[in-house]
């Protein structure tokens, strides 16, 4: 088996066994105690963050469904690194939307103009975000490190 299948393998499996768990509802998560909650949160982005990359990668569609996560963003300290994780959900969400609106079976069936104002108001979202992300830096006065997504849940 290919790494690339097998990276999916797992994730799909992770994603489910989250969502099983209920990891991406705050109605679920409302009975633990906070240091529990906490560590479900960020397993959950984690996974959640990984799985969307993975999907626009591989051209496969997301196993989650943006509307159904009620799960709360992730906290952490004032650093600049940590203060970018709410930024790549922001941007993962932005991928998975580029596979439904721009690659998926259904939208390739659509008219390339319309493929076309969606890819530019995609481009807008980035451009959004990245903006978003140069204040951050800026009014951080620190040079971001590239975090992983797997690296939240050992925090």
């Amino acid at each position: 088996m290919a790494k690339p299948s097998i990276a999916w393998s797992f994730i799909t499996t992770a994603s489910h066994l989250s969502q099983t768990l209920g990891l991406h509802s705050a109605h679920a998560l409302s009975t633990d105690n906070q240091e529990t909650k906490d560590q479900k949160i960020r397993l959950f982005w984690a996974v959640f963050l990984t799985e969307k990359w993975l999907c626009l990668r591989l051209g496969r569609s997301s196993t989650f469904r943006d509307e159904d996560i009620t799960a709360p963003l992730v906290t952490f300290d004032q650093n600049v690194e940590t203060l970018l994780v709410p930024k790549w959900i922001d941007l993962a969400k932005i991928q998975g939307k580029t596979y439904n609106d721009i690659y998926s079976p259904s939208a390739l069936m659509q008219p390339i103009d319309t493929r076309i104002s969606r890819a530019r108001t995609l481009v807008a979202e980035v451009n959004k975000l990245m903006v978003s992300e140069d204040e951050l830096e800026v009014s951080s006065c620190v040079s971001t490190a590239p975090l992983h997504a797997w690296d939240l849940c050992l925090c």
